[in-house]
């Protein structure tokens, strides 16, 4: 794995660290990545999350939370692979991912900025998944936003509603962040 540089990213009272993560292997990755934040050589906050099926070269963002204030008090960070808890050649997940299509982004401002995106399910079988916008200004993580979509049948177009965007983004990286199992 290859962590770019992390993002502090202000959604309401919230705090999350984004950090764009790219699968250099040539298999289906999943992880937890842990993000440590010093003052020198003081620890001074740490911020934990999952990353679901990340398939052989894509790169998504890590949305990683802290159970703790963040703040930019701090001189240093380092992110890791905490757990690897999955590393194959495929996965049930990374199978759907692949056959998943989106269209063209576009994104609204106002109250709450969203990115939405048409969705297309080219697999023979219905899947209900979460999709995810990275979102970078001039090669710059700057937001990441996320929405679901149910019961998306095979062949079917539907939009996504994706919250959490800010304004001013130049470029919209998609992926299927996490694929809900048959039945769940």
């Amino acid at each position: 794995m290859v962590f770019g540089t992390p993002a502090l990213i202000k959604f309401g009272g919230l705090t999350l660290v984004g950090v764009p993560v790219t699968n250099t292997t040539d298999l289906v990755d999943t992880f937890t990545a842990k993000a440590t934040f010093k003052k020198g050589d003081q620890i001074v906050a740490t911020a934990v999350g999952a990353v679901n099926d990340l398939l052989p070269g894509q790169q998504r963002a890590a949305a990683l939370v802290s159970s703790s204030m963040l703040s930019d008090a701090y001189d240093s960070v380092r992110v890791d692979v905490d757990t690897l808890l999955s590393r194959e050649r495929s996965t049930p997940a990374g199978d759907v991912a692949r056959k998943v299509k989106f269209g063209p982004p576009s994104t609204t401002g106002g109250l709450v900025p969203t990115v939405a995106v048409e969705v297309t399910n080219s697999d023979s079988a219905p899947h209900t998944l979460t999709v995810q916008a990275a979102l970078y200004k001039s090669g710059n993580l700057i937001g990441i936003a996320t929405g679901a979509i149910n019961d998306l049948v095979a062949g079917q177009t539907k939009t996504a509603t994706l919250l959490g965007a800010v304004t001013g983004a130049d470029d919209i990286k998609l992926a299927v962040d996490t694929v809900v199992p048959a039945g769940a």
